[in-house]
């Protein structure tokens, strides 16, 4: 039995959940990461929302991560979603998640590399 690798944090910023992740991760940690967004969504009761996600720290994941993330977006894709923010400084990883995560195409999403701007465009689509 493997442990648990990488960390996160989530909150929520009005109608925005934010997420922080650093390390490594595997399908045990993005399960586990996927269950506390699940709970933090419950708190929106329906409201449309969006998703700030500072994977600044994030050194990389596990193949198994991939279809895990996969199944979450298809998830995701049926709640009140207006968009996505990543915050990343590796075009590699962000390209590999396009990739390998298809279940992201249908959303809004955009990548930036410092977290402000991201919180920005954000909170804008809410005004």
């Amino acid at each position: 039995m493997f442990s648990s690798h990488g960390n996160f944090n989530i909150k929520t910023d009005g109608n925005i959940i934010v997420i922080c992740l650093s390390g490594s991760f595997n399908d045990k940690s993005v399960i586990e990461f996927i269950s506390e967004v699940k709970l933090a969504f419950k708190h929106l009761n329906g409201e449309q929302f969006g998703i700030l996600l500072n994977a600044i720290d994030a050194e990389g994941v596990t193949p198994e991560v991939y279809r895990e993330i996969d199944k979450y977006n298809v998830w995701l894709n049926h709640q009140n979603i207006v968009a996505k923010a990543i915050v990343s400084q590796s075009p590699t990883l962000h390209q590999t998640s396009e990739l390998l995560i298809p279940s992201r195409t249908p959303q809004n999403m955009k990548r930036f590399e410092k977290v402000e701007p991201a919180y920005n465009w954000l909170k804008g689509l809410f005004k």
